[in-house]
């Protein structure tokens, strides 16, 4: 797994043989044998076929009553919880994690089962999921925890997976020059150590970071170069939201028949991997890329679509991003009063993160409303 990554079809071969030898009986053995295919399906992105598996190691671990094979079922079920786009069940799998774990009890799991330390994982999972949900302080107080633990430990790769998770996090905050640097780090650890993924999420963030810095080409260029080393190890797991951030800079460059592409690509993969967690954004940008056709009616559709998704998953975040950019379009034909009735609710639910761009701009379209339909009842 570290050497020739986690979702290549040698590692299937090896845990099917291995669940098979063990078949029928509950042991620590056929744990370990289900865990592996577990992580198997779920790094490959076979999400819904990792979540019956997820299901099982929490039956079979709680029926050999051991607390170390419960935490590491926990972990099966928060990161499968994560991809559905189930963030409620992430979040409470993520904080039974962090309840239980004990770094001098537990971080020799990370040798039996993942190769990386349950207790890095459960905090960083943790903070994507918050961040989504719409806590992106609290996401930031997690992460900077799991940083803290991993280089405690001194164990590279669940580092490595810190700092990849971090970057996630950071850009879905749009903190740009903050995820160049983790990028940076992630990069040089991962050359240091031969982990082939690691590197091209590395050098995938590093490109996001450098077209948000507003050199484009550049950055598509990084990140045009990071897909393909993820891809050699086999890795499914977050390549749709990778596809979504690439076509907004394929966007931002004025390359919209490409912007398309990737975006239908991503939305065709949902149905294939089951991985929802970016659903909604993937409507969104959509939207966004209909608009700039002149779509007028599709890329209301779309922000409408990502709303939905958005609130049926409980990814606060998401639905901030798309009903300002639905309000925005609504003010722009004259519909003041829907646009702020539509945009009011979701920022005034925000209790923290007043920082993050996304609140700051939403806030700014949001007192242009309100003056507008000020001056329109005068």
């Amino acid at each position: 797994m570290m050497t020739k990554g986690t979702a290549r079809p040698e590692v299937e071969a090896i845990y099917i043989r291995a669940v098979t030898l063990d078949a029928g009986e509950d042991s620590p053995e056929r744990f370990n044998a289900l865990w592996g295919l577990y992580y198997y399906l779920m790094t490959s992105g076979r999400m819904e076929e990792a979540a019956r598996r997820a299901d099982e190691l929490i039956s079979l671990a709680q029926r050999l009553g051991a607390d170390d094979l419960v935490i590491e079922a926990h972990h099966a079920k928060w990161a499968t919880s994560l991809s559905l786009g189930d963030l409620a069940a992430a979040d409470a799998n993520c904080q039974q994690g962090i309840l239980q774990y004990d770094s001098r009890q537990h971080h020799g799991l990370a040798f039996t089962f993942s190769g990386h330390d349950p207790g890095v994982c459960a905090h960083t999972i943790g903070a994507i999921s918050r961040i989504v949900s719409g806590f992106p302080d609290r996401a930031m107080g997690l992460v900077r925890q799991a940083i803290a633990l991993a280089r405690n430990l001194s164990h590279p790769y669940s580092l490595a997976l810190a700092l990849w998770h971090w970057a996630i996090v950071l850009q879905i905050a749009r903190q740009g020059s903050s995820c160049h640097n983790v990028a940076t780090e992630l990069i040089a650890l991962s050359e240091e150590h031969d982990f082939p993924a690691m590197r091209g999420y590395g050098t995938f963030f590093s490109g996001w970071a450098t077209a948000d810095a507003g050199q484009i080409n550049e950055g598509i260029a990084l990140m045009e170069q990071g897909l393909p080393l993820v891809a050699s190890t086999g890795r499914g797991v977050t390549r749709l939201y990778m596809l979504g951030i690439l076509a907004c800079a394929k966007a931002d460059l004025g390359n919209l028949p490409q912007a398309i592409e990737l975006v239908d690509e991503a939305l065709r993969a949902i149905e294939h991997t089951g991985e929802r967690w970016w659903e909604a954004e993937l409507h969104h940008v959509k939207g966004r890329l209909a608009l700039a056709n002149g779509e007028l009616d599709a890329s209301e559709a779309y922000f409408q679509r990502s709303i939905g998704v958005s609130r049926r998953q409980g990814a606060k975040a998401l639905e901030l991003r798309s009903s300002t950019s639905l309000a925005r379009l609504w003010r722009e034909h004259g519909k003041h009063n829907e646009a702020r009735d539509l945009l009011a609710p979701i920022y005034g639910w925000f209790t923290e993160g007043f920082d993050m761009r996304d609140l700051k701009e939403a806030k700014s379209l949001l007192e242009v409303l309100e003056e507008a339909a000020a001056s329109s009842s005068s």
